[in-house]
């Protein structure tokens, strides 16, 4: 599975911030995004990754996303309801 990397405008990755380097020291231990992925725990990646607040912005989009389908599916019942109502 490949990993998409979130970019700032200034092109710089996630895992090159500074701001996140204690974190980063802590769970992960290793200077290349690379090597996160050969050599260090999913457990670790996943505190990490909960640590520096990436995990709840995913769950929020992951939430939003749920409710447009909701919201879709719910207009797409609604508009057949109506048009089988008119025939």
């Amino acid at each position: 599975m490949k990993l998409a990397i979130l970019r700032s405008q200034s092109n710089t990755t996630v895992f090159d911030y500074t701001r996140y380097s204690a974190a980063r020291q802590r769970y992960l231990g290793v200077a290349t995004l690379k090597c996160v992925f050969e050599n260090v725990a999913s457990c670790n990646i996943i505190a990490y990754v909960k640590e520096i607040g990436f995990y709840s912005r995913m769950l929020c989009c992951f939430y939003i996303s749920l409710i447009a389908l909701v919201l879709t599916s719910i207009l797409t019942l609604l508009l057949i309801h109506i048009l089988t109502a008119l025939n």
